[in-house]
Formats: structure tokens, sequence, C-alpha cells
């Protein structure tokens, strides 16, 4: 799996089971896919900074690969995160994925692959 993000199979669940049971599916047309009758998008209330660490952390980006891309510091992301967050009314990187699929920002594909499990080391034979 080089180059590619992954979620954990409890996050990628939770995330679509929101998204299937929640999420109606009719749009406005406009260029994020706002819903019909929102008056505000939230993610309007994110500064463009704030967008651009929002659209990584959704990729799956760490701080720090953020931090690098960015050219700013894990302190500064860190307090990105936190904005974003408190702007966009959610505690934890799945509400954000949430948020994202709401908005299609991001749109399910298929199914993360699973892994294959693996021995404990020095468990060979």
């Amino acid at each position: 799996m080089q180059n590619q993000r992954y979620l954990s199979p409890a996050v990628s669940k939770a995330v679509l089971t929101d998204l299937l049971e929640n999420g109606d599916g009719e749009t406005t047309g406009r260029g994020r896919g706002r819903r019909k009758g929102s008056d505000l998008d939230p993610l309007d209330r994110l500064s463009p900074r704030e967008r651009q660490v929002f659209q990584l952390l959704i990729e799956g980006y760490t701080n720090a690969a953020i931090a690098n891309q960015l050219t700013i510091s894990v302190k500064t992301v860190e307090k990105h995160r936190a904005n974003v967050m408190s702007k966009l009314q959610t505690q934890d990187l799945v509400g954000l994925i949430r948020l994202a699929m709401k908005y299609r920002l991001i749109l399910p594909d298929e199914p993360p692959p699973l892994l294959e499990p693996q021995e404990p080391p020095g468990d060979e034979g």
C-alpha cells in the first residue's frame, strides 16, 4: 500500500454507516455539493489556511506531513486543526471525514483492503 491513504476498518465503517443512514444525496449542484436549503456552508467559516489543513487531514496526512507540505511548524498545524474542529463543531477526525463526505469533498469508492494477519515477532515455528 505504498503512497496510499489508509483508514482503519473501524473508521471506514463509522463514516460509511453515517453517510448511508443520514445522507440523502440531494445537492444544489454547486461546486462543493452544498445541501438543499443550507443558508451557510460551514466550510465557508474556515480561513484559506484552515481549509488547506482540513483538506490534507481528510486525505489522511499526519500533522507532521501537513507541516512539511505547507512549510509551517507542527504546532501551527495543531492550532489550525483545533480551529477547524471548533469551527466545524466536531471533536475528532471521523467527524471531519463525515462532514467532508456530506459536502462531497471526498467520496467513498471501495472499502479499504483487509490487512493480512501477521505473526508476532519471534514465533517462527
